[in-house]
């Protein structure tokens, strides 16, 4: 069962269906599209229609309707770990792509577009903070000193 708000892929019912097992599921994000209609029972993200939906999950198991063997041979046919590692080797890839912006300039960036807000205010005492910190995990004398 995946009871689930959100989902990108769901490997969770992608691996209990290829152990055998029918899968109920909230029908929510990519989650329709990774196992054929006769291997899972959709259910909206709310109780009532989960309930619906697990019932409706056992009468079918129930009736000898779900073969486990045949689920897994049809999943095997349509997925292969090869296939999902390339795929998310590519996701990786492109992710890394993305411009890596340190945080300091995030927060430029930040409070120049006014989205700063009280974090400004609390600034200086961060860094007190900071600095009692760093303090407690070595001698002093190692840190080195702002002349400001």
């Amino acid at each position: 069962m995946n009871p689930s708000l959100t989902e990108a892929f769901g490997i969770g019912i992608l691996e209990a269906a290829c152990a055998g097992l029918f899968v109920v599921s909230t029908r929510v994000g990519g989650v329709p599209e990774v196992l054929p209609p006769g291997l899972v029972e959709f259910a909206e993200p709310d109780v009532e229609d989960l309930v619906r939906a697990v019932s409706r999950a056992v009468e079918h198991v129930r009736s000898g309707r779900h073969d486990p063997v045949a689920a897994h041979e049809s999943l095997k046919e349509m997925y292969s770990w090869a296939d999902v590692a390339e795929r998310t080797e590519k996701v990786y890839y492109g992710a890394m792509g993305v411009e890596d912006v340190p945080v300091v300039e995030r927060l430029r960036r930040s409070v120049a577009n006014g989205h700063g807000g009280r974090l400004q205010e609390h600034e200086p005492k961060a860094d007190s903070g900071s600095a009692l910190a760093l303090g407690t995990m070595g001698p002093d004398s190692s840190l080195a000193r702002c002349c400001a």
